[in-house]
Parts: C-alpha cells; structure tokens; sequence
C-alpha cells in the first residue's frame, strides 16, 4: 500500500529526505516551494514515523487523502 503525505515545513521536509536516502524503493515528491507530497511506500511511511519527522496520528505533515475513481454502488433490485 502506498501513502500520501504532504509536508508544509521545509526543515520537516529536509528531515524526511535525509531518512528517506538512507532506505532502499524509490519514493517521490510531488508539489511547490510551500507545499510538498510524499508518495511512499509502508516502509518509508513507517520510517518517518519512528524517525520523528511526522507524527503517527497525522497532525502536521498529515497523510493526504487520495481521490480516484470509485466503482458505483449497484442497487439492490426486489
């Protein structure tokens, strides 16, 4: 499974590379000067967890809630 976090601090962000480097899998950043998503992998996300640079409970530097296609729902015929 893969995890959106958008990062708002660029010292939050700085943090996050240099752990980031240190493990294997490719991540990716998307975003601007102010705003910065990561796409991670369980392992990255779980990384910067236990590093410190973003909370478990996703106050600051919070996981994004990714909008995709849904599949309708059917409705149940009598």
């Amino acid at each position: 499974m893969a995890h959106v976090v958008r990062i708002d601090a660029n010292e939050q962000f700085k943090r996050a590379i240099s752990v980031l480097n240190e493990l294997p899998g490719m991540w990716h950043s998307r975003g601007d000067d102010i705003t910065v998503e990561l796409w991670l992998l369980d392992s990255h996300f779980e990384a910067l967890v236990k590093a410190g640079v973003i909370p478990a409970n996703g106050t600051n530097g919070k996981e994004a809630k990714v909008h995709g296609k849904k599949a309708a729902k059917k409705s149940k015929s009598r």
